[in-house]
């Protein structure tokens, strides 16, 4: 299902030309994570994973507060 307007043909293209950017993020994601370090390690743990969230989203919210959008 797609909320795509296109005609058949058109939308073939379309999805192929979406699905094709799915390779290039991917690869992003991959180089993010390893320039990170976080390809070294796995938490498995529920106190790792919920303290590793916590971080993140501290993070994110730093980030946000930051931003232009709020000054």
């Amino acid at each position: 299902m797609t909320n795509i307007q296109e005609t058949r043909n058109q939308m073939k293209k379309t999805m192929g030309n979406l699905y094709g950017m799915r390779t290039w993020v991917e690869y992003a994601f991959r180089q993010c994570k390893q320039e990170l370090g976080w390809t070294d390690y796995r938490l498995t743990q529920y106190a790792q994973i919920e303290k590793w969230w916590e971080m993140i989203m501290s993070a994110d919210l730093m980030i946000s507060l930051n931003s232009q959008l709020f000054w």
